[in-house]
């Protein structure tokens, strides 16, 4: 009995440690895929660790590359290398690469809803603004050896570079230009001091500041706002007060643009803040990115001219508020009725964006462009009853003059950032206008301009008693147009002092009035007509012509100074010569785009 049960316990055992044999390999083989997958995470892992490190080498290496940016691509290849060398990186063979290609960031397309596509080109069109880095490494598997696997990494980073400028006015006479704003904003008296337009002209606001102080947030809402002249000089008082260092003196600054939002409440016109396709805007925005701007500074006194002139463009002459009896060159030789108008045809721009011409269009346009005013000047001068042998004194002298200039373009063609605002440097290409001295009524539209001509019609200088007239249409060239390159450096100091054309305004007017009053001499050149019936001078020319030169000589040398000279610069109009002003050029970080 006792064998029997010993015989049944001992058959229990075998099977138990047979059960046990096999718990134990099934252990074993799941001990076995566990430690196989446990060894695979790990090499996988490796694998994303690595791929992680590669793709910081490449951020930073582009990110490096894209702040020394030149259309070579020369310093962007050498600072990628070095930077990427400094973060454990070195391209040895195929085993590791680094590649670097230089190009264009820029929209290449239009989404659906409207907005902006970009995209990179490599080595597309200068100047570069973006840089691509391309990185691979070959990574072997911790626990299989003869396994590798090339992992690569990729990074673009842009580089936005953006300058502004304006074909810019010249601060020449207060009197004068508070009689011309008083004329561009609908006759209301514009009366502020030389202190109050000094501070308004030593004034800069950054593009941020007057879309905080605008309320429209950001510089893309500066695009679709709109505001009258006196808005706009409110809006630049408080921008002012919220970068003071901008500004020399920032009491006399707000006080005086205070003053200017005050009497400009009369002016109803809205204009365009900004724009980025060219429409009338106070600025010409030349970017992708709106936004990028926003700390770029722009001048309050061009702000506030530029302003005024779109505000009154496309409307009829008006005559500017100035006591011309008061100018001391002039007054003494000025006839008693003597009128001043101005004729904004086309107003100007102030640019800010970024370097180079537009893709798939050759310069001009410009990505940045600025253009000053087109504008007619005209003086009228009105001697009364004077005498003539043989006509006795019925007959009425009158010169109507006008100055037409076309206006000036302005592109920005390179910017170059360096280690300081004084090594860095722009270059805005120049282009002049055609400008001409006329007799005649001016033109009183964009419509009526003709190219290199004066585009008005034969005036009335002399008349007697309703009966005889003599008219004249004299057109006198005061320049070609030329082009040149203007370099300034990151703070906006022009570094170029010369231009091919060193006239300045005030010689090419005086020359061209020393012609124009030879031609007014000449016989050939007037027309008589007697009750509508056109007549030779016969006996009367030599007296006629006579008195054109004994009025008209001494007269017309001294307006080029004393008044049409000041006021085209005061419009931002110089004959020959554009006067360009040059902003702070901004150097933004690099970013990465992609």
């Amino acid at each position: 009995m006792q064998r029997r049960i010993d015989v049944r316990r001992g058959r229990r055992e075998r099977a138990c440690a047979r059960r046990q044999r096999g718990s134990i390999a099934v252990i074993a083989a799941f001990a076995v895929f566990f430690a196989v997958a446990a060894l695979g995470v790990i090499d996988v892992a490796n694998i994303y660790f690595q791929k992680r490190a590669l793709q910081n080498v490449a951020d930073f290496a582009a990110l490096a590359a894209a702040q020394q940016m030149d259309d070579t691509c020369t310093q962007p290849k050498a600072v990628a290398i070095a930077n990427a060398s400094t973060n454990g990186f070195t391209a040895q063979g195929t085993s590791s690469t680094l590649s670097v290609v230089c190009g264009r960031w820029d929209q290449t397309g239009q989404q659906a809803n409207g907005s902006a596509y970009m995209g990179f080109t490599p080595n597309g069109s200068t100047p570069y603004n973006g840089v691509a880095v391309t990185v691979t490494q070959t990574v072997p598997f911790f626990f299989l050896n003869m396994v590798q696997r090339q992992i690569t990494a990729t990074a673009t980073a842009q580089s936005t570079i953006i300058g502004s400028f304006a074909v810019a006015t010249t601060l020449a006479q207060v009197n004068l230009l508070n009689g011309m704003l008083s004329s561009l904003l609908g006759g209301t008296a514009v009366n502020l001091s030389v202190a109050s337009w000094n501070g308004i002209a030593n004034a800069n606001v950054k593009l941020a500041d007057i879309a905080a102080a605008a309320n429209v947030g950001t510089v893309n809402g500066l695009l679709s706002a709109n505001a009258t002249v006196a808005n706009i000089a409110s809006v630049l008082a408080s921008a002012v007060q919220q970068d003071g260092a901008l500004t020399a003196d920032v009491s006399a600054a707000v006080s005086g643009l205070t003053a200017f939002a005050s009497v400009a409440a009369t002016s109803a016109t809205k204009i365009a803040i900004a724009s980025e396709t060219g429409g009338t805007a106070l600025l010409s925005l030349g970017l992708a990115d709106a936004q990028s701007a926003a700390n770029v500074s722009v001048n309050a006194l061009q702000m506030l001219i530029v302003a005024a002139e779109i505000a009154q463009a496309g409307k009829s002459p008006v005559a500017v508020q100035l006591n011309l009896n008061s100018l001391p060159v002039v007054s003494s030789i000025l006839p008693t009725a003597a009128s001043l108008s101005v004729n904004v045809l086309s107003p100007p721009s102030i640019a800010v964006g970024q370097a180079g011409p537009n893709p798939g269009n050759p310069p001009p346009p410009w990505r940045t462009q600025a253009h000053n005013a087109q504008v007619a000047v005209a003086l009228n001068l009105g001697f009364g009853g004077q005498s003539i042998a043989g006509l006795g004194s019925l007959l009425t002298l009158n010169v109507p003059l006008y100055v037409e200039v076309a206006p000036a373009t302005a592109g920005l063609a390179s910017a170059q950032c360096s280690t300081t605002a004084a090594a860095s440097r722009f270059v805005v290409e120049v282009k002049t206008g055609i400008a001409n001295l006329c007799v005649g009524n001016p033109p009183t539209t964009a419509a009526q301009l003709q190219s290199g001509l004066c585009s008005g019609q034969a005036g009335t200088l002399l008349n007697v008693a309703g009966l005889i007239s003599v008219t004249a249409g004299l057109s006198i060239g005061l320049n070609s147009p030329q082009v040149w390159d203007l370099t300034f450096d990151g703070t906006g100091k022009q570094l170029t002092s010369t231009t091919p054309n060193t006239n300045q305004l005030g010689g090419s007017i005086g020359n061209a009035l020393s012609s124009l009053s030879t031609q007014l001499s000449n016989p050939n050149n007037l027309a008589v007509n007697l009750l509508g019936i056109n007549l030779g001078l016969g006996a009367i020319a030599s007296a006629i012509t006579g008195l054109l030169a004994t009025l008209l000589n001494p007269l017309l040398n001294a307006l080029d100074t004393a008044l049409i000279g000041p006021l085209l610069q005061l419009l931002g109009v110089q004959v020959g010569v554009a006067n360009v002003t040059g902003y702070p050029l901004m150097c933004g970080v690099a970013s990465l785009v992609q």
